[in-house]
């Protein structure tokens, strides 16, 4: 399945992800269970692709996925790319956990936590990674933490990067945090995780997907080799 799926080809192994991902757009995406768009929508859809400019598109397709550090001092990235699956997410963030005892520090800021840059047209994101840790055994969540000014320029500049400007949201811990009352911000995190997404007939998730297609590409090897043989 890897060689089926060319994972060895440095130019070819995003070519499935990024046509899982083309998919998943309204324009393309199979009717099928509950989704039946309507001739219009999948027009409307279509057009909207068609008059993106390759930087948005291409971040329409995969949002930018970054892992900062809070505090004042970050200046850059820790992790530039994450790959769009919770799993993969977890294991990069389990490395710039901070490890704390009984003699640190009880406030938040004086502590640098891992935090998400997420980048797309749908929405700018900074996103608290102790929102993953249901335990909350490190610092309630209620206290808030602070970002360095150059993730804050960042993310305006990100914003402002599209025709449409993105919305932006800041889940920082904290008590005062008016987008709770739109979103929580799990639920917009799992919408930005390609890789974890369902497809409308059936398949759970990219993973699946990929399996899916391996073997059908076997299949039709085989199928070649042995009217070949013939």
């Amino acid at each position: 399945s890897e060689c089926s799926l060319a994972r060895g080809h440095n130019r070819l192994c995003s070519l499935p992800l990024l046509t899982y991902a083309l998919i998943q757009c309204d324009a393309l995406r199979p009717g099928k269970g509950t989704f039946r768009p309507t001739i219009d929508a999948r027009c409307a859809a279509s057009s909207n692709l068609s008059a993106m400019p390759p930087a948005s598109l291409a971040r329409g397709i995969a949002p930018r996925i970054e892992v900062w550090l809070s505090g004042d001092d970050c200046r850059e990235p820790v992790v530039d790319s994450v790959n769009m699956n919770m799993e993969a997410l977890r294991q990069v963030i389990m490395e710039y956990q901070p490890v704390r005892d009984e003699q640190s520090s009880p406030d938040a800021s004086d502590i640098s936590f891992p935090v998400l840059f997420v980048d797309s047209p749908r929405l700018v994101m900074v996103f608290d990674c102790r929102y993953l840790d249901n335990s909350q055994s490190l610092v309630p969540i209620r206290e808030k933490i602070k970002i360095s000014d150059t993730l804050l320029s960042l993310v305006e500049i990100a914003a402002q990067s599209y025709r449409v400007p993105a919305p932006i949201y800041y889940f920082l811990g904290g008590s005062s945090n008016a987008n709770f009352n739109e979103v929580t911000p799990i639920s917009l995190l799992h919408d930005i995780l390609l890789e974890d997404s369902g497809t409308s007939d059936g398949v759970s998730d990219y993973h699946a997907w990929t399996a899916k297609i391996a073997e059908e590409v076997l299949e039709e090897i085989d199928a070649e080799s042995k009217d070949s043989s013939r």
